[in-house]
């Protein structure tokens, strides 16, 4: 059975038409080998290839056999082939590269380019080589299939964008690069149950810095692969041009992919408010500290900073939805930072509550507090009385001195209880005021 579909994406003139044949023929067919004639009669897998014979030669009138996703593993075997590799194989026909750097040479295991971020770069993902998990293809694969309409962000302002598993969001920054330059955005996350359930936890935002220019230079002697490599690392660089056409911009800045250290880790991605992807400073020759990644364009080795800033990254509280801020793309300053957006917690603060007293107090205070001295008058009368009183005025009778009950207070919270000695202490100074007044009569 056969069915042909048109090549799509950026190197579609390679595949103008895409034959694909589901067979289910002898293996004897085929005469496997790790050795090759020629490029029109080899079959590509992901490591080996085969001799086509003549019987299939025959069966295909003579086709030239370019591309197959085997059913089965390595070299004539006969043990189930597993989905990483398949989906690797089927997306080539649509004239898309690989995303490995194809000049390797690492000695590290490792395979530089995008390597576990895509499908195409190293087809176990982030599995640790399991190829049952493969991961997803990398934003820009995912734009060149047609399977999104990028949004494009062409204004400051706050980006929400939900994981690429589950929505085709990606947001895509041209404005202040150069043409077939641009970044690409994408939420990458672990979803239980999907091929992308081993990516890095707690997943996040990935940035590419696309480049297609390159494929215009450099060749891989004659096929198209995601090289040549460049960074920090690299005499000359970014003057020198050399840069991968898609590039992830790695969050903390040690270009790790690049070299073929490791295969990327969840450093790479940008998921903290406190990260910033700013503008560089323009230099045709890295000497600045923290000055990479940036968003500087670099295409032909012709350095101008774009002005943008992209920070504030964050995940919407219960969701796997994340927003980012975009700003300098009018050419103007970013806002001032300010602390990063609090999130209200999912509960209150436990109420303090204070005891009453179960008790109330059994005793009277015993003692009543003796008020301070009443002071003599500082000056003595200027005058004697001219008239001798004709009557001596009748002492005021003298008040009983009781002693007053003591008077509870509680607090309104109850959380204390206090004696008050307050009437106590107002009924003695009545007293005292009236037998003042009584002796100051008898003077006059």
């Amino acid at each position: 059975m056969a069915a042909n579909i048109k090549g799509e994406g950026l190197f579609a003139s390679q595949y103008s038409t895409v034959s694909f044949f589901f067979f289910d023929r002898p293996t004897e067919y085929i005469h496997c080998h790790l050795l090759i004639e020629t490029i029109d009669q080899i079959i590509f897998s992901i490591l080996y290839v085969c001799i086509v014979c003549v019987e299939w030669q025959y069966f295909f009138q003579n086709e030239t056999i370019k591309q197959v996703a085997p059913a089965f593993r390595g070299v004539c075997n006969t043990e189930i082939g597993r989905i990483g590799t398949i989906a690797h194989e089927l997306i080539h026909p649509f004239g898309l590269p690989e995303m490995y750097d194809t000049e390797l040479g690492y000695g590290t295991g490792n395979i530089g380019g995008i390597d576990r971020f895509g499908v195409m770069a190293n087809p176990a993902g982030n599995s640790g080589g399991d190829l049952a998990w493969p991961g997803h293809v990398g934003a820009w694969t995912r734009l060149q299939l047609g399977w999104v309409d990028p949004i494009i962000i062409d204004t400051d302002g706050t980006f929400e964008i939900r994981p690429v598993e589950q929505h085709p969001d990606i947001y895509k920054i041209t404005k202040g690069f150069a043409d077939k330059e641009y970044l690409l955005i994408e939420n990458r996350q672990p979803i239980a149950g999907d091929f992308d359930e081993k990516f890095f936890s707690p997943g996040g935002i990935v940035i590419y810095h696309v480049d297609e220019n390159i494929w215009d230079i450099y060749t891989d002697g004659g096929s198209v692969g995601n090289y040549p490599r460049g960074g920090p690392f690299l005499n000359g660089w970014p003057g020198n041009g050399k840069h991968y056409p898609v590039a992830i911009l790695q969050a903390d800045g040690l270009y790790e992919l690049e070299q073929g250290i490791n295969g990327g880790q969840t450093a790479d991605i940008w998921n903290k408010p406190s990260q910033v992807l700013g503008p560089g400073n323009g230099e045709k020759i890295a000497t600045a500290a923290n000055n990479y990644p940036n968003t500087d364009s670099y295409s032909f080795g012709v350095i101008n900073p774009t002005g943008i800033t992209i920070r504030n990254f964050q995940t919407e509280p219960g969701t796997n939805i994340m927003t980012f801020q975009v700003c300098g793309m009018d050419g103007g300053d970013c806002p001032k930072d300010g602390p990063p957006d609090t999130i209200a917690p999912s509960k209150a603060p436990p109420k303090v509550l204070t005891i009453a007293p179960t008790k109330t107090p059994t005793k009277i205070p015993t003692e009543i507090p003796v008020p301070d001295a009443i002071k003599p008058p500082t000056k003595t009368p200027t005058k004697m009385p001219t008239k001798t009183p004709t009557k001596i005025p009748t002492p005021a009778a003298t008040p009983t001195l009781t002693t007053p009950t003591a008077i509870i207070i509680t607090s309104e919270d109850s959380s204390a209880t206090t004696t008050s000695n307050i009437m106590v202490s107002t009924t003695f100074v009545v007293v005292v005021v009236a037998w003042s007044m009584q002796l100051l009569l008898l003077i006059a």
